[in-house]
């Protein structure tokens, strides 16, 4: 039952991992433990034996620290910090504001709630190997206490831990709160080690596979469907999966001798030079043919049958075989985006010579910029005529 007021619990005796000797401090195997004894009760009854009574307490903040295995089994120390008796302040969103979402949702709405309500929150940091007093924040949830709505607020790779080993953290985490409507803000992207070239995942993903990075990562990823929806920091957002779903399928089928003929004279030397310098390669031929189902001989790849889809696959699987962003997807991108700001919605002007292409990849970025993640399709309670999750 949703309330205003936090609850209360009466504390139990806390408890220390026999193996590492360190108070409030697990193997994963531990913590498996405890998930899977209280597993199949209530979220509150869950939170409270499994992480409150493990965890040191301070005011309605928990803490303990797991020694978590990546994905080539190597420890990595993280610090996890529960809070119960968390406010919705202006900054607690990356979609929206509690009122917004309060009236967006038929069961909270119906209801009467109104905000001012409590959550829950999740933070995990990873402690450095470099330097032991440096901890990086990895991840950060919150959640409704009924666990009818929550947020993926931030997710990012660590000092050790890949963008993957977070998402796995994130999985593990999802499983045991068993949140059913998850909102993410879709801000993924691989960037250099200075940050200073950045390539929005949501983009250059959808165009090779179809489907974003959380998409291909996490079950249940679905457009956030809406109407002129006041998002918290980026005016009104409208989304439609048929409308970016058409404009992503035809730009992934656009040629590359049709796209030539909308650039300017630098870009079509451009376009040509990333295209001549990959077109031949043996790892070109094994990209296309894993991803487009295309058969290749060395000579069989020519500029003029080569779709955009095609070119975007080539330069992101390479760049990903080189672990770096090469030049070549860096202008690839440019080409694509040039003045269209990636991070902040432009608006195109429709006597732009590649104004076809603009619109497009415009919807891509915009038309896709808000995601929720479903516990199951059958359990999800949200539905509304404006805004869909």
């Amino acid at each position: 039952m949703i309330t205003t007021e936090c609850e209360k619990y009466n504390m139990q005796p806390r408890r220390t991992s026999p193996q590492s000797k360190q108070p409030f401090f697990f193997s994963k195997n531990e913590f498996d433990r405890f998930v899977s004894q209280y597993g199949k009760f209530d979220l509150s009854y869950r939170i409270e034996n499994v992480i409150v009574k493990h965890a040191k307490k301070r005011g309605e903040k928990f803490t303990f620290y797991l020694d978590w295995p990546d994905s080539l089994k190597k420890s990595h120390k993280l610090k996890v910090t529960f809070s119960r008796a968390e406010h919705f302040d202006e900054n607690y969103s990356w979609i929206a504001s509690e009122k917004t979402l309060l009236k967006q949702i038929p069961y909270y709405a119906n209801n009467g709630i109104k905000p001012g309500l409590c959550y829950y929150s999740l933070s995990i940091k990873e402690l450095a190997e470099t330097d032991k007093n440096t901890e990086i924040e990895i991840l950060s949830i919150w959640l409704a206490m009924d666990g009818l709505i929550g947020e993926l607020r931030d997710l990012q790779k660590g000092e050790g831990l890949s963008g993957n080993d977070v998402l796995a953290i994130y999985s593990y985490f999802d499983q045991f709160f068993k949140i059913k409507n998850t909102l993410i803000c879709d801000e993924s992207r691989i960037a250099d080690e200075k940050d200073d070239v950045r390539i929005p995942l949501r983009l250059i993903s959808s165009l090779c596979t179809g489907q974003t990075w959380y998409q291909t990562k996490l079950p249940g990823v679905k457009l956030f469907e809406c109407d002129k929806f006041k998002s918290a920091y980026n005016g009104t957002i409208t989304q439609h999966f048929a409308s970016r779903e058409k404009a992503l399928k035809e730009l992934q089928k656009m040629r590359l001798d049709e796209w030539y003929e909308m650039l300017d004279e630098n870009e079509q030397l451009n376009l040509n030079k990333i295209f001549y310098l990959h077109s031949t390669s043996s790892h070109t031929r094994q990209s296309l043919r894993l991803f487009t189902n295309k058969h290749l001989k060395k000579n069989d790849l020519s500029f003029g049958q080569s779709t955009l889809q095609d070119l975007a696959i080539i330069l992101f699987n390479d760049s990903k075989l080189k672990r770096e962003i090469t030049p070549s997807l860096e202008e690839f991108i440019h080409l694509l985006c040039g003045r269209l700001h990636w991070e902040q919605e432009t608006v195109i002007k429709k006597t732009q010579a590649d104004y076809w292409v603009k619109s497009r990849v415009k919807e891509i970025l915009w038309g896709g910029y808000f995601w929720v993640k479903e516990a199951a399709p059958q359990e999800s309670l949200i539905r509304t005529s404006k805004c869909t999750f």
